[in-house]
Parts: structure tokens; sequence; C-alpha cells
């Protein structure tokens, strides 16, 4: 993304689009909950994504009252180079491993993820 208009996106942006495309539909207070932060920095980093054109807002047919969110098209596209970049950069860490050492790295990174996953929810029980 370097030297590209999205240079500039940062952390919180970033995590805001990987959430958004994997939950499109949500609402500002999934993404504050995904952010661990209060729904008012939620609101102003999508704010500032909407304003970049990279996630719109719209209502619900079910409750006219929900706002939702989703990627816009070029925020899909920026998803899927994010996508790419990340799936080429563990390619070429892979290549450094044997067979044995990537099997050990791949059953790490998957309990790694899981233990993510279920702090995550605690988190969100609190």
């Amino acid at each position: 993304m370097a030297n590209t208009p999205y240079s500039n996106l940062n952390l919180s942006d970033l995590s805001v689009i990987a959430f958004v495309s994997a939950s499109s539909g949500c609402i500002m207070g999934d993404v504050a909950n995904e952010l661990s932060s209060p729904l008012s920095t939620a609101t102003t980093v999508v704010d500032r994504l909407v304003r970049k054109g990279l996630v719109e807002r719209w209502r619900s047919e079910e409750d006219r009252r929900t706002v939702r969110l989703r990627l816009t098209p070029l925020g899909q596209q920026l998803q899927d180079q994010i996508t790419t970049a990340k799936r080429a950069s563990c390619e070429r860490i892979l290549e450094f491993l044997n067979s044995d050492e990537r099997d050990v790295y791949i059953h790490l990174m998957e309990q790694i993820a899981e233990k993510t996953q279920s702090l995550r929810r605690d988190a969100k029980i609190r």
C-alpha cells in the first residue's frame, strides 16, 4: 500500500476495513467491540473511511432505525489487495521452513488464532 492514496491508513482503519469485509451488515457497536474502544472512537474511524469512499452506511430494511456498514467496491478492492499481500508474505516466510517446521508453525498459528478468538469472546461477555 506504500505510495498509494491509501498509504495514510492507520491500524484502526485497516482493522475496521477487515472487520467490515468479514462482517458486512455489522452495526457501529460491533465495530466498537472489535476495536475494544468507545462508540465515539469507532464512529470517528468509520466517518474517516466513509469520507475516503471505502465504507458506506445503509439502513436496514428490517428496522429502518438501524444503520449498517459495508465496504464500497473500492473498499473491497483494497481489502482484496491487502489479503493478497498478506498471503504472499506468509508464503515467503513458509519457504524458509522445511515440511516438519511448516506443520509445527501452522499448528501453533491455529492455536494462537483459537485462543485469540476465545479471549475476544470472553471480553465481549464482560
